[in-house]
């Protein structure tokens, strides 16, 4: 039986595909280690964290693996600093995990409570204004091509941060939906998720 390997393999390439090809037979506690040393600026990431992702999460969901999902999360937290969407796919994954396997607390993966603060923190302003901003926001959209360049640029921002916080529920709606509780608040902001575009 073939022993596994705890470390990458010393010369991983410089190129995308030569350093996918040196990792793609690895374990995940390999994938790990040289996120791991991306993380501590230790190793310059020559592989691009979509890859790593689009990689990680089929795996993850394929074996049931904590292990790949931790992989999966890493790398869309490190490619949140240039990918907007990263930390919600990160998010959207742990989401996933606790939904099948349960919180744990303190799990890197199945912690809700990481979770619940990347949600809450997204939601500070008051529900009732956030339902006549996605009122305003719809009557916009229905007269979108009579608008200036400017109010079209403004209604853009605005249909943003509104998607933004739907997103987000629908994250909180698939914990809470598998029978976990997460935060009593987030019932009366998830009977206007549908309101929001």
């Amino acid at each position: 039986m073939k022993a596994r390997a705890t470390e990458p393999p010393e010369n991983l390439g410089t190129d995308q595909q030569t350093i996918f090809n040196s990792l793609k037979d690895q374990p995940p506690n390999v994938w790990l280690d040289y996120i791991r040393q991306c993380e501590a600026g230790k190793q310059t990431p020559g592989l691009s964290f979509d890859l790593i992702i689009h990689y990680a999460v089929p795996r993850a969901e394929k074996e049931a693996s904590l292990d790949w999902a931790e992989v999966a999360i890493r790398a869309a937290e490190l490619a949140s600093v240039a990918w907007t969407d990263g930390l919600r796919e990160a998010m959207r994954i742990r989401a996933q995990f606790i939904s099948k396997m349960g919180s744990c607390p303190g799990r890197f993966v199945l912690d809700k409570e990481v979770v619940l603060r990347w949600i809450l923190n997204g939601l500070r302003r008051p529900r009732q204004e956030v339902v006549q901003e996605a009122a305003a926001v719809s009557k916009q959209l229905a007269i979108a091509k009579t608008l200036s360049s400017e109010d079209k640029h403004r209604l853009l921002g605005r249909l943003r941060e509104l998607r933004t916080m739907k997103q987000r529920l629908s994250i909180a709606k698939t914990i809470i939906d598998s029978g976990e509780v997460l935060e009593p608040s987030l019932d009366e902001w998830l009977t206007i998720r549908a309101q929001l575009p």
